[in-house]
């Protein structure tokens, strides 16, 4: 059950690091000075931050749920 934790917590890190980079994107592209070299560093960053993310994620999902059992 801990890694079903484990997992189900990053895989929402994810979708939520998704969403986040999806609207600072949309930001960026309605900016009256965009220019493509900021969707480059933007992606570099997405590469970057999501993995960690999703790891700190889960890990704290996994957290969340031992003291949810210790605490019943």
């Amino acid at each position: 059950m801990k890694i079903v934790v484990f997992i189900l917590g990053c895989i929402v890190s994810m979708i939520f690091c998704f969403i986040v980079f999806s609207l600072v994107s949309h930001y960026q592209v309605s900016k009256l000075n965009y220019t493509p070299n900021q969707s480059d560093r933007l992606t570099d960053w997405f590469i970057v931050i999501t993995p960690l993310t999703s790891i700190i994620g889960g890990w704290l999902s996994l957290v969340i749920y031992k003291k949810y059992l210790t605490g019943r």
